[in-house]
């Protein structure tokens, strides 16, 4: 009786132990799967991040190279001026001797000249349609028409010269269109723009200017008649889009010559105005899965080693077992999020801190600062004439003093500091603990270690020099927008100054 007793406890122990086993396997499965979606679900939220952030990241490329092109040509009028004048000086054919001096003494060879009589109101001469030879003295024409100008004066006679808007915006869409089609070297995500030409739609409504995985595509103008592979119109969707908000996420399916099946693309586009331009990013579904499936694979691999130690060893650990494979998968998981979340917030080049992770710990110190937990120093630091250095010696040189600016600032900042590459070549540093009354000895600090260094390119030395400008947060700021502008203005002052020093304003 006893002996059945035991044999029934045996087989009723196994029973629940294999009852376990299944309850474990099959909860295994399930967190499988959910791990999965998770994993999914988080690529595809930080693709998302990772594609408006290239475009906002070319639309800024393009806003500081028309900054950098204004102040370059304003700089050209202003100090060419003199010159003239001592040319004109004496010359009774005012408008004549204008015309020879600009468009045969000088070297930049795209000037325009507009000839203007005061006494009589009347155009003398036009280089180029400026006014159609009929107008009344409104500047507001000439502002629209130049990027810079300047007027030289004799008599009753005035010529206005400077320097085409047109010609300026050509330039930079030279430039930038050159730029996108050698940004485009990720394998996952790539870079069009679009001009739009008909804003109603249509066929011919737009052309495309840079497609760099598709070249053969430049130039051709575009319909948004046209079907993907699904009957759908994407390119009616995303004007759509544009107009109703500016931007507009949006998938559409292709299948190439001679494949049996269809291939879904995700894309994001934005509209940038003043050159009617679309700006879009797009990346293939399937790699997005090929990479989630790398990580679950791993992931099911690991679950089913554990699984195997579980059958053997449940009758007696099965619920610590149980416990340890929930606690595991949670802390995979975590990690994995943690690396997207790092993975997003570094920049790619210089290893620094992104602007959107900047701009997180930025609000995050000004809401400490008003409940009076924390007062950071705030530093801006810009390289001295990087884009001489980038059209002198080459991009790639301009990204290897980059490198070594964030280097150096690395080798001084705490585990506590944060050093972010706000744009280009523009970087803020956050510095908590720092005193106020040590912001002068700390500024100096900081310009000792990054002033007047030299980088090594090829068989090059380059010398680089850096402004910047110090500054703490106020009571009176209502966001830390308010400091970024004043720290700004630190550093117009030391650019101002003679560059190469550091400024205050507290």
């Amino acid at each position: 009786m006893y002996k059945k007793f035991k044999i029934s406890v045996v087989f009723f122990s196994l029973g629940i132990c294999m009852l376990t086993v299944g309850v474990l396997l099959f909860t295994m499965y399930q967190m499988d799967r959910w791990y999965a979606r998770r994993l999914m679900e988080n690529a595809m939220e930080q693709e998302r991040r990772f594609a408006s952030y290239a475009v906002d990241h070319i639309i800024d490329d393009i806003e500081q190279e028309q900054a950098a092109l204004t102040d370059m040509y304003t700089g050209l009028v202003q100090n060419i001026k003199s010159s003239a004048m001592d040319y004109l000086n004496g010359r009774t054919d005012f408008v004549e001797a204008a015309k020879e001096f600009f468009f045969l003494r000088t070297s930049f060879g795209r000037w325009s000249l507009l000839g203007w009589d005061i006494e009589k109101h009347k155009v003398l001469y036009e280089s180029e349609r400026i006014t159609g030879m009929s107008w009344d003295g409104n500047t507001k024409t000439l502002d629209d028409f130049f990027t810079a100008y300047a007027k030289l004066e004799h008599g009753l006679t005035v010529v206005y010269y400077g320097i085409p808007r047109a010609y300026v915006e050509h330039t930079i869409k030279g430039r930038m269109l050159d730029y996108i089609r050698s940004y485009d070297s990720d394998d996952i995500l790539h870079v069009s723009v679009n001009e739009i030409v008909h804003y109603d739609g249509g066929d011919r409504y737009a052309v495309c200017r840079a497609m760099p995985r598709l070249p053969a595509m430049e130039g051709m103008f575009l319909s948004t008649n046209t079907m993907d592979a699904r009957g759908n119109y994407p390119l009616k969707t995303e004007l759509e889009g544009l107009l109703d908000k500016g931007e507009v996420f949006y998938d559409f399916y292709v299948k190439s010559h001679g494949a049996a099946d269809e291939t879904q693309r995700f894309t994001y586009a934005k509209l940038y105005k003043p050159y009617d331009w679309v700006i879009s990013t797009s990346l293939l579904y399937d790699d997005v899965l090929h990479k989630v499936a790398q990580s679950a694979q791993r992931q099911s691999d690991m679950m089913f080693r554990f699984a195997l130690v579980l059958v053997i060893f449940v009758p007696c650990t099965f619920l610590f077992s149980f416990l340890f494979l929930v606690y595991t998968g949670r802390r995979f998981y975590g990690i994995r999020v943690r690396r997207l979340v790092q993975a997003a917030s570094i920049d790619p080049l210089t290893k620094a801190e992104n602007r959107r992770s900047g701009t997180e710990k930025l609000d995050q110190m000004f809401a400490a600062f008003k409940r009076d937990q924390e007062d950071p120093a705030i530093v801006v630091l810009d390289i001295d004439d990087f884009k001489a250095i980038n059209d002198t010696y080459g991009h790639s040189a301009g990204d290897a003093v980059l490198k070594e600016l964030t280097d150096k600032m690395r080798a001084i900042t705490r585990s506590s500091d944060s050093f972010i590459r706000w744009g280009g070549d523009e970087f803020v540093g956050l510095f908590p603990s720092v005193p106020r009354e040590n912001y002068v000895l700390f500024g100096r600090k900081i310009l000792s270690t990054v002033s007047d260094f030299y980088v090594a390119y090829g068989e090059m030395t380059i010398k680089v020099t850096v402004s910047a400008g110090l500054t703490y947060f106020r009571k009176s700021d209502r966001t830390f927008i308010d400091v970024i502008d004043r720290v700004d203005g630190a550093l117009y002052k030391s650019k101002s100054s003679g560059k190469n020093t550091i400024s205050f304003i507290l």
